[in-house]
């Protein structure tokens, strides 16, 4: 069966997932249902699905936008049809949050987002930022929040770090990058960008390449031409 035009699938929502491809997620499920609930889809934010007109307008202009309901039926199909009429690229997920979150799809507790203060505002972290205030931020845009803004601020007004990288053997090559960025890149906020496609290149690592070995010739590119 031919899917709809005006739904995504789940696999192609969860691949774009945690990238700099990422879509504006809406959860669209009735309050009820949304307040008994105790997961969301990363980056998702609610809004009432009667009440398309009145937020609307608070979406990024050109932004690809996916609206999901508990299974994907018509409560998510009329939030999306609402959407279009007011001219906005957006589809609904088939399937639901039910089916992705059932296919491995990436979701996150909304009780972690409420003390997180999810788009409360930006967040604070240690200006000339390093392995992890790298880290953090990608996870934060990727996985929480893709609009989060960063402010980087003394080392006085914010909790120490470890300062142990031997923890884990993979931090000596971070260190390494991050310090190398440091050097390129003065403006934090400028090296926060280019840092960004470090940890991108490593969720791509992990979701795509880990059985890939050093060798000619390369694997065909999974994610190529999507």
């Amino acid at each position: 069966m031919a899917r709809s035009k005006s739904s995504i699938a789940i696999a192609d929502l969860a691949a774009r997932i945690g990238t700099d491809r990422a879509l504006v997620v809406l959860d669209v499920r009735r309050e009820a249902a949304f307040a008994s609930a105790e997961r969301v889809i990363a980056t998702a934010a609610w809004r009432d699905h009667g009440r398309v007109a009145e937020w609307a307008h608070q979406l990024p202009a050109g932004a690809e936008i996916v609206v999901y309901c508990v299974h994907g039926h018509q409560v998510s199909q009329s939030a999306a049809a609402r959407l279009q009429a007011l001219g906005f690229a957006a589809r609904y997920l088939d399937g639901g949050i039910e089916g992705f979150a059932a296919a491995g799809g990436a979701t996150v507790l909304k009780a972690t987002l409420q003390e997180a203060g999810h788009a409360a505002g930006p967040w604070v972290t240690r200006e000339a930022p390093k392995i992890d205030r790298i880290a953090c931020p990608w996870l934060i845009r990727r996985f929480v929040d893709s609009s989060a803004e960063f402010l980087f601020v003394a080392a006085d007004g914010v909790a120490a770090d470890t300062g142990h990288p031997e923890l884990a053997p993979q931090a000596a090559g971070l260190l390494a990058v991050s310090l190398g960025l440091s050097v390129l890149y003065p403006d934090d906020r400028e090296m926060l960008e280019k840092g960004m496609l470090v940890y991108d290149s490593l969720l791509a690592w992990c979701r795509h390449a880990r059985a890939e070995a050093h060798g000619w010739p390369p694997a065909p590119n999974p994610v190529a031409g999507r």
